[in-house]
């Protein structure tokens, strides 16, 4: 495989040696599969490794928590800047960037 033409295959490998412990372990026997099967990396392949890492390690329960943040989160004795990252980090997390600009008020 030539790596220094294969800009899809360079990514990929970038990201699979960013890899460490249990992650690089949870991917490893589907690299694996991967290299038995093609002799490229092809640009799908980086996703395919990002779905895999998602698959295993995103919370599937994280919007709710965030929403429920939400309806309870206030400023408090925060320094109000500190306070308005926390809120547009929530909103993200929450699915927040897609709402229309009624509803996020």
């Amino acid at each position: 495989m030539d790596l220094s033409t294969d800009t899809p295959g360079v990514r990929f490998w970038y990201a699979h040696s960013r890899l460490r412990g249990l992650a690089l372990a949870q991917v490893t026997p589907w690299v694996s599969g991967i290299i038995e099967r093609r002799d490229v990396i092809i640009p799908e392949t980086l996703q395919e490794l990002v779905k895999q890492l998602a698959n295993a390690y995103d919370d599937p329960q994280s919007k709710k928590r965030a929403m429920l943040t939400l309806n309870a989160l206030q400023q408090g004795s925060r320094p109000f800047a500190k306070y308005l990252a926390i809120f547009e980090r929530t909103i993200i997390q929450a699915g927040g960037i897609s709402w229309d600009e009624g509803l996020r008020k």
